[in-house]
């Protein structure tokens, strides 16, 4: 047996217990890699649906501008409408003809 051998056999157990101290190692490394890829994953997801809830709560906001808008534009022409008929009971005269109507009934001319 030459010396290589010799040593070898002695020290067989140092060489044995290295080896699966790399073995460890790479295996540490590649769960940690792992590990590394599923945090991205998660990140990457959180990120997504994050995102599509600020999607759905501008479009949501969108629609109750858009409610909004409606409802104004009725009150507008609500008020356009009364503004019509103030306009038409001043300029016809009614509200000279019911002063007149209250002073008769209370017979003041």
């Amino acid at each position: 047996m030459d010396k290589f051998e010799e040593a070898w056999k002695e020290n067989r157990h140092v060489w044995e217990s290295t080896k699966n101290l790399a073995k460890a190692m790479y295996l540490a490394g590649q769960q940690s890699r792992q590990a590394e890829l599923d945090q991205a994953y998660a990140d990457i997801e959180t990120f997504a649906q994050a995102h599509q809830r600020e999607c759905d709560i501008k479009v949501q906001i969108a629609n109750e501008l858009k409610e909004k808008d409606k409802r104004i534009e009725v009150l507008e022409n609500r008020i356009e409408e009364g503004l019509g008929f103030i306009d038409k009971f001043y300029c016809e005269g009614w509200l000279s003809d019911l002063d007149n109507a209250e002073k008769a009934l209370r017979g003041e001319q």
